[in-house]
């Protein structure tokens, strides 16, 4: 079988906020046909109700896929999901993941992501540090979507440190770089 990513969320932040967009990112994970067509459709963006669909057949059709395929297929459906702005529906992909695969750092950075969408700042800041914590496969989407969280709170100095760790870890991403260019070079705690 091939391998098969499981993607960060891109989700709008409200412009009025000032706050940029959450990025998106991606693990590997070995899946059937409908689970590999899932996770393309995720990372190409899609949100159309025909993606949701084809992970819901990923997830009661593909026969031998292991559960933490299944749990990475959940955060897929649940990617999609939330780009449609189907919040709550994305939250139970995320909880049916977290309950078989609690260790899978993508759940609650996308888990965060949601939460940025609803201006739930802090909330996003839990789940951000956790899937941190849990060594992401692309931690420099993670530490983006902390600095957002972090600068609609006002801690301008932590979403400095994010946007630069972002930066460090893929010097070739400019989203990062763009970002720090906002922030004086001399913003530092207080």
């Amino acid at each position: 079988m091939r391998a098969v990513p499981v993607v960060f969320a891109a989700a709008a932040i409200v412009a009025a906020l000032g706050v940029g967009t959450p990025a998106r990112t991606q693990v590997k994970v070995v899946g059937g046909p409908f689970a590999t067509t899932c996770a393309a459709l995720a990372i190409g963006g899609a949100k159309m109700v025909e993606a949701v669909e084809i992970c819901t057949r990923a997830i009661d059709y593909d026969t031998g896929l292991s559960s933490q395929d299944a749990a990475k297929t959940l955060v897929n459906r649940g990617v999609i999901q939330m780009r449609r702005g189907q919040l709550s529906d994305a939250e139970k992909d995320f909880a049916a993941a977290q309950s078989t695969m609690p260790q899978l750092a993508e759940i609650y950075i996308n888990r965060g992501v949601s939460l940025i969408r609803q201006g739930k700042w802090r909330e996003a800041l839990v789940q951000l540090d956790r899937g941190i914590l849990l060594n992401p496969w692309e931690p420099e989407k993670a530490y983006f979507n902390r600095a957002l969280a972090r600068e609609a709170l006002g801690d301008l100095v932590g979403a400095r440190a994010d946007f630069s760790k972002a930066a460090e870890l893929k010097p070739d991403w400019m989203r990062p770089v763009i970002e720090l260019r906002r922030y004086p070079t001399t913003l530092s705690a207080r």
